[in-house]
């Protein structure tokens, strides 16, 4: 195995791009980007409407989570998803207890 694959292999997450910042910081940062732009589009649905049979709990919205950036071998990941747990309302799971609440964006 060439020398450089093995550097990248144990340190791809601290390769500085030629504006300085690492491949981590980037992808952190993208990251954090992707997460606004799903915030806002949940926000627009939020405010398309006033709820009429239900009260608003903002569980989805405030479930939305960024996992810290992850090496794996030359790969690196950022994990963006739903925590269930927070995104869940009872009127919203099925009989067998399983969210519907994400679905409703078609994630």
């Amino acid at each position: 195995m060439s020398d450089l694959k093995k550097y990248v292999e144990r340190n791809a997450k601290s390769i500085r791009l030629s504006n300085g910042r690492t491949l981590g910081n980037v992808l952190t940062d993208e990251s954090q980007r992707l997460k606004s732009i799903i915030e806002k589009y949940i926000t627009l649905h939020y405010n398309s409407h006033t709820p009429e049979h239900y009260e608003r709990t903002y569980g989805l919205i405030n479930s939305l989570r960024v996992d810290n950036v992850k090496q794996n071998g030359n790969t690196i990941s950022a994990r963006i998803y739903f925590d269930r747990g927070n995104a869940t309302n009872p009127s919203l799971t099925n009989h067998a207890g399983q969210p519907h609440t994400s679905r409703l964006f078609g994630f």
